[in-house]
């Protein structure tokens, strides 16, 4: 399956010259797109399919026609009209989730000296370090999974969430960006150096 490349924008450059130019680059976590791509492509056959009855029992009556495998239908037009209307509404909606998830393929996160950028669809997002207020991950037993590389103990499902001191997010695991275990690591030692507080959410 080919990627689309991301798209110009020249919202990056101006990113770029608040945070430098990006040393890493994460691309997104194909698995959960994939995921995603074959339900929505699901509901749109299964609209196209009510579409197709719909078709067929107005032939069925114009012609007398079969089509069904049984008499011609004696269905309600207001049946019909119901039936035809969810089926066009969830295609509609399904051609739209699919778009968005196609879309998702070309998003980016990118490393950079003064903080991360990102790239989801044509919306850009800046962290810049001075803009962090804290960083918040799932509680894992470090005696279970011991730290890596100077890291943060972390397990195959972990999930940090990153928060700006405006209140604004950026929550990831392993179902939002590849490698998400080696931008958590980069991340630590980041904001370790920084003395930007490093949370562990435990639950009650």
């Amino acid at each position: 399956m080919t990627h689309p490349d991301p798209p110009a924008n020249p919202d990056l450059a101006a990113a770029f010259a608040h945070v430098g130019e990006p040393t890493d680059e994460y691309r997104p976590a194909t698995g959960n797109v994939v995921a995603w791509l074959i339900v929505w492509g699901g509901l749109g056959l299964a609209s196209l399919a009510g579409l197709g009855v719909v078709v067929a029992v107005l032939v069925e009556r114009a012609f007398g026609l079969a089509i069904l495998g049984g008499p011609p239908t004696k269905r309600s037009s207001v049946e019909l009209v119901l039936v035809a209307a969810g089926a066009a509404c969830s295609l509609g909606l399904a051609v739209l989730l699919l778009r968005s998830a196609w879309r998702d393929f070309a998003g980016r996160v990118f490393a950079c000296p003064g903080g991360f950028v990102h790239l989801r669809r044509r919306r850009v997002e800046v962290f810049r370090w001075e803009d962090v207020q804290k960083v918040v991950q799932d509680y894992v037993d470090a005696n279970r999974y011991p730290p890596k590389d100077g890291g943060p103990p972390l397990a195959k499902g972990t999930t940090i969430l990153v928060t700006r001191a405006d209140g604004h997010t950026f929550g990831f695991g392993e179902d939002v960006i590849k490698g998400h275990r080696k931008f958590a690591r980069w991340l630590f030692a980041e904001t370790q150096d920084r003395g930007i507080p490093w949370d562990f959410f435990v639950p009650t």
